[in-house]
């Protein structure tokens, strides 16, 4: 069954939370979650901190020329 939830998964690329389970939820399918705060998940792949402006900018670039991006 799909929901509102897995449509939005499947159609994105990425998407934004501050400590979220919908940032859980996309990184366990495989998409991306911009995190501006402190989860317990903050150490998983497919997060991406965003505690400044620069390093959100640039993971949003990476994202939108489907780049690969490196965490570390």
């Amino acid at each position: 069954m799909n929901t509102g939830l897995d449509l939005m998964i499947k159609n994105s690329k990425a998407v934004a939370t501050l400590t979220g389970a919908v940032g859980l939820e996309f990184i366990l399918n495989g998409k991306h979650a911009f995190l501006f705060g402190n989860s317990w998940y903050d150490d998983c792949e497919g997060v991406l901190k965003c505690d400044s402006y620069e390093n959100c900018k640039f993971a949003v670039q990476k994202i939108l020329e489907n780049s690969i991006i490196d965490e570390d």
